[in-house]
């Protein structure tokens, strides 16, 4: 498995695993794309991705065009190749891109008090972090709704934290599955940044994580590939997400 197959296969599975856990979600996977749907309001729980035709997905797009909270995803190695400009020539716009990468070199962490939550209660105060921290111009109900989203997914995806007398300072995901774990939701509180925390528990997370499996893939901002390469990993593809 090369590391943009390795990429592409973690990330699909990732978010199809979370997405089937949102209320009254319903996941198919058809012929030429994965479609999840939901009652939740938000794209965790409504989007297609995985797509494998050569001509356009229509339905997705209908679907895309009519809820605002629909996404299509694309992937690297996602056909037609020119997917993405495909679909913004029927209207749909690219909302984000996110940058995919393989850990090449798993430093060796130091020992540290992170800390595995070990039942559902523990996964949610965990996922409730991560919420609020990535999606912090949504409201409190939508954060929790999105980290009770989340949480559902323990124990497949194991939840990591590290704390001080204030509560979580940092926290980080890791997908499991036999040939590819994906390494998710590093956050690290405001007031602690910059001291080196998110660097601690990324070579931590790392570590575990190779020692599990043959590749580790994470996505992050394109603005913190630079940071990212310095720490072992290498650029694998990328993720973009269209909607009206």
């Amino acid at each position: 498995m090369t590391p943009a197959e390795a990429f592409r296969q973690c990330v699909s599975k990732t978010y199809v695993e979370i997405g089937s856990k949102a209320a009254g979600a319903k996941v198919q996977c058809r012929p030429n794309y994965w479609l999840c749907r939901s009652r939740v309001d938000h794209p965790i729980g409504n989007f297609a991705i995985r797509f494998e035709g050569n001509t356009l997905p229509l339905k997705p797009i209908e679907e895309a065009l009519r809820t605002q909270a629909f996404r299509l995803y694309t992937l690297t190695g996602d056909t037609p190749p020119d997917l993405g400009d495909r679909l913004r020539s029927v209207g749909l716009k690219r909302r984000y891109e996110l940058v995919g990468m393989t850990l090449d070199r798993a430093d060796i962490a130091a020992e540290s008090e992170l800390t595995m939550a070990s039942t559902p209660s523990d996964a949610l105060e965990v996922a409730r972090f991560i919420a609020a921290t990535f999606f912090w111009r949504s409201t409190r109900t939508a954060r929790d709704e999105l980290a009770a989203t989340m949480a559902a997914s323990h124990p497949n995806h194991q939840f990591f934290s590290l704390r001080d007398q204030f509560g979580i300072m940092a926290a980080g995901t890791l997908t499991l599955d036999v040939e590819v774990i994906g390494l998710y939701n590093l956050c690290v509180r405001p007031d602690v940044r910059s001291r080196g925390v998110g660097t601690s528990v990324f070579t931590e997370l790392g570590q575990l994580a190779a020692s599990r499996a043959n590749h580790v893939v994470l996505m992050c901002d394109p603005g913190l590939v630079p940071w990212y390469s310095q720490r072992g990993c290498t650029v694998a593809g990328k993720l973009q997400a269209f909607s009206a």
